[in-house]
């Protein structure tokens, strides 16, 4: 086996349970600091047993213990001197005992790596201090190979050096290559946190709109108040304060804007759209829309978020309203059927419809074809009904209405 060969299968042992390091660290993104030491130990005392176990060198055991020093030398490089001691004192017991005239230069470098370390640490910081360590380094393991050979040094001093400069080059290369790891993962961390940059506009824009609805529906009350009777007035407090609660449960939502939470419980999806088709009932009234509605007489229990389903179906039943077709009378028609797994609600009205370019991209972020709208609304309901496990769809024809399908498992 050539000389470049053999220098392939030694990089080879020391690279892969590094470049596993590096590779498991990328994978689990935020690791302890004692796991991420633990994981180092280990990848670096098998890149040392790799190296021993299927290294190859030559009879004279230079390059041999030029090799076993870059381990050592990249547990200095990752600040870990305890660790590197221990190696070092392992590496000069091996040495020693399979090579006795490399005892010497074993006790040497194990001293002199650990007090240069120690002073170096207090002088510089940083890759100062690393460039500083290596190259000093270099040369006290050039003087510790060299005085092994007492009498005739010079005979040996051409390896001596190539496995100087085969260490320096190696330690380099291997620094480099962790190096350009740690920036990846530098890069990771910024692409998330312009992820989270990018969540957190999206939920301004989403907090926007849904806190629209609430507050148009406390408006609109609002406004019939004036022309209201004494007992209307009672009525329309009670659902001015559930879409105020409404609105702080969306507030409350945009505190928290990584994510939409879900808190299910055990609910009737019945009651819920009694419920709501009650509170909307005035309004449905006032703008002369046409309803009707089936809903089932058992109860119909599901695990889900009540305050989130009901923030679903107001998104559906405003759209639909708003959808309405000018000089056609208004029908809403909603619709309740249970089957053995799951219940499904659909709304159907026979506003304007959709084109099929805008039934394509209807739930995709910030979409819209309202001038005041922001294309949140429809996202959020798929989001929020996928988070049930549950299924939305559209079906719609320009100029003939459109129909929302709602699938939910039941409990």
């Amino acid at each position: 086996m050539n000389a470049f060969d053999c220098f392939l299968i030694n990089m080879v042992c020391i690279l892969l349970p590094l470049l596993i390091y590096q590779v498991y660290k990328m994978h689990c993104h935020n690791l302890e600091k004692n796991e991420e030491e633990l994981i180092l130990y280990v990848m670096l005392t098998s890149s040392l047993y790799l190296l021993l176990k299927y290294g190859h060198f030559t009879e004279t055991g230079i390059y041999q213990f030029a090799f076993v020093n870059l381990p050592i030398l990249i547990a200095y490089y990752f600040r870990q001197k305890g660790f590197a001691l221990l190696m070092s004192i392992f590496v000069a017991i091996y040495e020693a005992w399979n090579y006795p005239s490399f005892l010497f230069a074993g006790i040497l470098t194990t001293i002199i790596y650990f007090v240069l370390y120690i002073w170096l640490e207090k002088k510089y910081q940083g890759q100062k201090m690393i460039q500083l360590f290596l190259i000093i380094t270099m040369f006290v393991f050039t003087v510790s190979i060299a005085s092994t050979y007492q009498e005739k040094p010079i005979v040996q001093l051409p390896q001596i050096l190539l496995a100087m400069i085969l260490l320096y080059g190696s330690t380099e290369g291997i620094i480099w290559i962790i190096q350009k790891g740690d920036d990846v993962l530098d890069l990771n961390a910024i692409l998330k946190e312009l992820e989270k940059e990018k969540v957190l506009r999206a939920s301004l824009f989403q907090i926007t709109h849904e806190i629209k609805n609430p507050i148009a529906v406390c408006k609109g009350y609002l406004d019939m108040m004036d022309l209201a009777t004494d007992q209307k007035k009672m009525e329309y407090i009670p659902i001015i304060k559930n879409e105020i609660n409404r609105t702080l449960v969306l507030m409350d939502d945009f505190l928290d804007y990584t994510k939409i939470k879900i808190t299910p419980e055990i609910m009737d999806i019945t009651l819920l759209l009694e419920e709501l088709l009650r509170e909307l009932k005035p309004l449905l009234k006032e703008k002369k829309v046409e309803t009707k509605i089936v809903l089932s007489k058992d109860e119909i229990d599901i695990l889900g978020d009540y305050n989130r389903l009901k923030q679903v179906f107001v998104n559906v039943l405003k759209n639909a309203m708003e959808a309405r077709a000018p000089h056609r009378k208004m029908k809403l028609e909603i619709t309740m059927k249970k089957s053995k797994n799951k219940v499904t609600i659909t709304v159907k009205d026979n506003g304007i419809g959709m084109s099929k370019e805008t039934l394509n991209r209807c739930g995709e972020m910030f979409y819209t074809t309202k001038t005041n709208g922001t294309g949140i609304g429809v996202s959020l309901a798929n989001t929020i009904i996928e988070r049930h496990n549950g299924t939305i769809q559209y079906q719609s024809e320009e100029g003939h209405g459109t129909t929302v399908t709602i699938q939910l498992p039941t409990a």
